[in-house]
């Protein structure tokens, strides 16, 4: 166990102690990024979006 402080989860950044660096990043961004890249850059490409599923709802309004 390292002996750093307690890392604020909820800023997203990189906290470093000594050699020792924590990445908070934000989850939705990060999947709303593929998922331009792999499908919503395209017009031709229909989506239906299934946000019934678990952690799934928290992406269906930052895409739509």
């Amino acid at each position: 166990m390292a002996d750093i402080p307690d890392v604020d989860l909820s800023t997203v950044g990189v906290s470093k102690f000594g050699e020792f660096e924590v990445e908070v990043i934000d989850p939705v961004a990060e999947y709303l990024s593929l998922l331009k890249k792999a499908f919503l850059s395209r017009d031709d490409v229909k989506i239906i979006f299934d946000c019934m599923w678990a952690v799934t709802a928290a992406y269906a309004k930052p895409i739509f």
